[in-house]
């Protein structure tokens, strides 16, 4: 069995991660930017969905026509026509990351109120950004 992976900080991370959501430490804007970027400026590009990087947008504006400067997306590919079965002009990719929640999904497992609070307030926020 592999060592369980610690923080900087000596606190051991569980299989889902859970700990950088709770280690005060640990920067949570950081690990979505990153993720955010290798999307961005390394996968979409080559996914043939897009004819190239001028067809991906980072975090742009003018999605909602009621709400145009908003940016509800973090990724915008603008889909090359015919590349789906179903007329698409653009798909919008949101990264987010929230903790694994096993008492949301497990009727067995034991409720963890801070986790579920955790995801409720996530869900929330992440609902505003299409209401303006």
């Amino acid at each position: 069995m592999p060592t369980p992976k610690k923080c900087l900080y000596s606190h051991t991370f569980n299989i889902y991660g859970n700990h950088a959501f709770v280690c005060a430490k640990f920067n949570k804007t950081e690990l979505h930017n990153r993720i955010r970027v290798l999307i961005f400026a390394e996968t979409a590009p080559y996914s043939e969905l897009v004819a190239s990087q001028a067809d991906v947008a980072c975090e742009p504006v003018r999605l909602l026509p009621q709400h145009p400067l908003l940016r509800p997306a973090d990724i915008s590919l603008r889909v090359v026509p015919g590349a789906l079965t179903v007329s698409f002009a653009h798909i919008a990719v949101d990264v987010t990351s929230i903790p694994h929640a096993p008492a949301l999904t497990d009727p067995n497992a034991t409720d963890d109120a801070y986790l579920t609070s955790v995801i409720r307030h996530h869900e929330s926020n992440e609902n505003k950004k299409f209401v303006g």
